[in-house]
């Protein structure tokens, strides 16, 4: 008997696993069909693709907190204007107010890596710190257009500003507790007064300089600026480094062996904290020194008069 042919059924080639022959290949747009109906590829699946759409949230933030007013923008409005979904924005921000400060997570890891491989027999703790806070003066410049967007906010915004500051607080503590470990690693017997000392004075200097930077709308040299307020920081702290092995025995002596010579503020000071009395010149009369002044006052000036302060009885009139 003669084979017979019969006309697929509209479910035979499905069913058969084969395309009918003329139809467009698995995964292409149908005639006639709008690009926008396939499937968009997934932001962020990269490293890369993370730190752009991370820097895409922020912008779209900043822009729409001054366009808009911070209060009445919400999370919904930065997604749309990022082009993406409210869960999207928060696989990266924990809430609105922490889009504005995208990296401060990444930089203290930064900071931490940097002060763990210093070498304590090259480089003395206050040299590594104020390397290591330069990693935080560096992303302010290295975006320029969101670091002075986001200070107009911060001036104006409370919640943004004390975001700011308790993000500045993180690094304190990190540059305190590293100082901390290094000075009595090297036998500083004042170790636990000086470490917070050390790490305030090398975020004040840093602030000065972001501020002068930030007051200048991006003009100052920070980089310059920043040279000639670290080296008044390491002017008024020795560099303690480690240069033997770590016994108990000799380490106080070999790091005052090698460590530059202290200035005489610096030594009463020293010796008035170990011992916990005043040097014989400042016998009875030893007292807390308290500072208060403008944030306006330059860092240079700032070390003149705590120095000031160490060497004379009186303090000098602001």
């Amino acid at each position: 008997m003669p084979a017979t042919t019969s006309s697929p059924s509209p479910g035979s080639a499905s069913q058969s696993g084969t395309a009918p022959a003329g139809s467009p290949p698995a995964g292409a747009v149908p005639a006639g069909a709008s690009e926008s109906e396939s499937p968009r590829p997934r932001a962020g699946r990269t490293a890369a693709g993370r730190r752009k759409l991370r820097r895409t949230l922020t912008h779209a933030a900043i822009d729409l907190f001054l366009a808009h007013g911070y209060d009445t923008t919400t999370v919904d409005d930065i997604a749309a204007a990022a082009g993406v979904g409210r869960r999207t924005f928060f696989r990266y921000f924990r809430s609105k107010e922490d889009s504005i400060f995208p990296n401060h997570d990444e930089l203290l890891t930064d900071i931490e890596h940097t002060l763990a491989e210093s070498d304590p027999a090259a480089e003395a703790p206050v040299d590594a710190v104020c390397r290591a806070v330069r990693l935080v003066l560096d992303s302010y410049l290295a975006d320029p257009d969101v670091s002075l967007k986001r200070y107009q906010l911060t001036r104006t915004v409370t919640s943004l500003r004390d975001k700011e500051v308790a993000s500045v607080d993180r690094y304190q503590r990190v540059f305190t507790r590293f100082l901390r470990e290094r000075l009595n690693a090297a036998g500083d017997p004042a170790a636990d007064m000086r470490a917070p000392i050390i790490a305030a004075a090398v975020a004040a200097a840093h602030n000065h300089v972001l501020r002068q930077w930030l007051h200048s709308g991006g003009e100052v040299d920070a980089h310059r600026l920043a040279d000639r307020a670290f080296a008044m920081v390491r002017q008024a702290n020795p560099p303690y480094t480690i240069t033997t092995t770590d016994t108990s025995a000799h380490a106080t002596a070999d790091t005052d062996a090698t460590a530059p010579q202290e200035s005489p503020a610096s030594a009463r000071t020293r010796a008035t904290a170990t011992t916990g009395s005043a040097t014989p010149e400042q016998s009875g009369t030893a007292e807390p020194v308290v500072a208060v002044l403008h944030t306006s006052v330059p860092a240079d000036e700032l070390v003149r008069r705590i120095n000031a302060a160490l060497t004379d009885d009186t303090w000098p009139t602001p």
